[in-house]
């Protein structure tokens, strides 16, 4: 190849600038996007929740997004990711077990289409407080769990090998045990290990209490399960008699051997006596209410519950000054959204209730309430939120899952009188209305006007406690609380218990039902060995729903056939008693029950019918009883069934065969 030489002028230079010329104008192939992830690779997450974020160098299009864990064969999350920027895009991921890693995996592309290929993160999982750990000593120990256990499994929570055996209580009348003579030892549940595995009446083990037998000093130690804060408060039944109780918390990360109050703890059992044993000490230790007295965590107790009733989880009071979480300046209405849950609720209805909005679509994964029992829920989907949740109203509380931190506003509907909400028996989601800014006041002492009494606004008869959430923590409300911190903020949602179904009304609580029997009988009178139909209808024309059980008194001489209820439960009878669980009634609703029996002796029959009501308050009982007579009479006689009747045919018949033989022979004689 021959050699170019340049010479130094006027060609040289030129030549040089068209070289240059070239380098310049040669396209250079565009990079491709790269990216970033929290949490980064081989990084580890302290939850069961997580929002897992991707933000790339450039405005993107994702083209793909995967998500699951390693191993398993991952979901399609493309139609999940939020994104505020077009950088960062986030997918919200719940349910995960500890212990376990998972992958997010992503494909995009920038503006000049440029791939990015799959970029992924992998990550492990943790329990953000790891197992709860309970101090056994050799012996009996009462302890429990005060959340479900991640898995339930009696083996798998009884995992330690020196422990061989395991009671519960297995009714409400059961005393306190094993390690006393007093009746009831023999009514508790049991299971023994035998080749290292349980077997008995127990399988599994939750939130409860029991007593376990240990040959050494170990530690149970046990991995609880994910708690969302979305999900509802937790709760027992109790009573009426000795109740073997846990310690139940609504946070599971609070440390085994916590000291709480008791009189917190056992909340609405109205108890008068409780008992914790001592392992170490082999003594009972004896708690009375209002003592100060306190109890631990992962302890159990034997509490003296006088009724049936509910115990629900600890969680702390309000205390000192919280951040104003909703501002209200005439219609206008603010609220603080924080990046994860927040529970929040609305001072009156939005002018536009609906939740595209309200929210915005990229940052909100999810709007959950909780109505009549139900879960409602709405998510994004092609655009726009879809679910069985489509607005919001004033006075309900509402799960809100942000991606990013969000100041929600929105103008509310005008007051137009105290509106109506209706309250359940159980626990529900509410807010705070509010009709005058002038019913609020600075509680807290945070030099704001954002709350109200709670007492004020719920009364302090019908509920129990009121649960809020905020900054990951849950506050909790009691009617007992006397003092600044009794009070619930606008702005904010609450978990409610009530104990009856109530109406509230700007700050009354209504519990009032009434409810009416009337009682019909057919055939009257009725003859011996025929059918009688009762018709018994009760009918709720009080404001408030009620739970109602139906009692009839049947009369003596009488066959009970069959009771049929129209809603409800099967009718039950023993004895000549009818009674009939109606369940719950709502205000203007009413029920029949059809009771036959068959008349079985002549006389005066009186039946008797009486509705009973739970879980609302009747103060009009006058009209909850009502009885009607019926007459029993013998058939009418029916001809040549009588003796005196046949008698006298029988007469009649040979007078009339001795005439015409008379008549016969006179003829014969002419």
């Amino acid at each position: 190849m021959p050699r170019i030489k340049l010479n130094r002028g006027t060609h040289s230079r030129a030549l040089l600038v068209v070289l240059l010329l070239g380098l310049l104008t040669t396209p250079v192939a565009a990079a491709a996007p790269t990216a970033t992830f929290d949490p980064p690779n081989g990084g580890t997450f302290f939850g069961s929740s997580i929002f897992v974020r991707v933000t790339f160098s450039e405005a993107v299009s994702v083209t793909s997004a995967t998500f699951g864990k390693l191993g398993d064969s991952p979901a399609d999350v493309l139609a999940t990711l939020s994104t505020p920027d077009g950088k960062s895009f986030v997918h919200p991921a719940s349910g995960l077990q500890f212990g376990s890693q998972y992958v997010f995996s992503v494909n995009a592309e920038n503006a000049s289409s440029e791939p990015s290929g799959v970029l992924s993160t992998t990550f492990t999982v943790e329990d953000p407080a790891g197992p709860i750990q309970i101090p056994l000593y050799p012996g009996w120990n009462l302890v429990s769990l005060p959340a479900p256990p991640a898995d339930s499994d009696i083996d798998a929570v009884l995992s330690e090998p020196t422990i061989s055996q395991v009671l519960m209580q297995a009714s409400p009348t059961t005393g306190p045990g094993p390690v006393t003579a007093r009746p009831g030892f023999t009514e508790l549940l049991s299971s023994v290990r035998a080749d290292g595995v349980f077997s008995g009446d127990i399988t599994s083990l939750g939130a409860e209490a029991f007593w376990l037998f240990t040959t050494a000093f170990v530690t149970l130690s046990v991995l609880l399960e994910p708690r969302e804060p979305v999900t509802i408060a937790s709760s027992m039944a109790i009573g009426p008699g000795w109740a073997l109780v846990p310690v139940l918390t609504m946070d599971p990360r609070i440390a085994a051997g916590t000291t709480l109050p008791a009189d917190d703890v056992f909340t609405n059992t109205s108890w008068s006596v409780a008992y914790g044993f001592d392992t170490a000490l082999n003594a009972w230790e004896k708690l009375t209410p209002g003592t100060g007295a306190t109890v631990k965590v992962g302890r159990g107790y034997w509490l003296w519950a006088p009724a049936s009733t509910i115990m629900f989880a600890y969680a702390p009071a309000v205390t000192g000054s919280e951040p104003v979480s909703g501002t209200l300046a005439g219609n206008v209405f603010s609220v603080d959204l924080l990046a994860g849950w927040s529970l929040i609720s609305f001072p009156r209805t939005p002018l536009v209730p609906d939740l595209d909005g309200l929210f915005p679509l990229a940052t909100t994964p999810a709007v959950i309430t909780f109505q009549d029992g139900l879960f409602l829920v709405a998510v994004p989907e092609g655009g726009s939120f879809a679910g069985t949740l489509s607005e919001v109203r004033g006075g309900q509380g509402y799960w809100v899952l942000q991606t990013v931190d969000f100041i929600l506003t929105t103008t509310l509907e005008s007051p137009s009188g105290a509106p109506t909400y209706k309250i359940d028996n159980g626990w529900q989601l509410i807010g705070v209305t509010v009709e005058d800014t002038g019913a609020l006041a600075d509680l807290d002492g945070d030099g704001g006007a954002a709350e109200v009494a709670a007492t004020d606004y719920l009364g302090s008869t019908t509920w129990a406690a009121a649960l809020g959430y905020s900054g990951d923590a849950w506050r909790r409300v009691l009617p007992t609380t006397a003092g600044p911190d009794d009070y619930l903020q606008i702005g904010r949602g609450y978990w409610l218990w009530s104990n009856k179904y109530a109406l509230l009304t700007s700050g009354v609580m209504t519990t009032d039902a009434d409810v009416a029997v009337t009682v019909t009988a057919t055939p009257d009178p009725v003859l011996v060995g025929q059918s009688l139909t009762y018709e018994v209808t009760v009918n709720n024309t009080g404001p408030v729903q009620a739970n109602v059980t139906l009692t009839d008194t049947l009369p003596s001489g009488v066959t009970h056939v069959s009771s049929t209820p129209s809603v409800g439960s099967p009718c039950t009878e023993a004895s000549g008693t009818v009674t009939c669980n109606l369940g719950t009634l709502g205000s203007g609703s009413s029920a029949t029950i059809t009771i036959v029996v068959t008349a079985d002796a002549v006389g005066t029959l009186t039946n008797t019918a009486v509705a009973s009501v739970s879980q609302a308050d009747d103060p009009e009982t006058a009209n909850n009883t009502a009885s009607i007579q019926t007459l029993v009479t013998e058939p009418p006689p029916v001809p040549g069934s009588s003796p005196v009747s046949l008698t006298m045919i029988a007469i009649g018949l040979g007078a009339v065969a001795i005439w015409a033989r008379r008549r016969t022979r006179i003829r014969l004689a002419q």
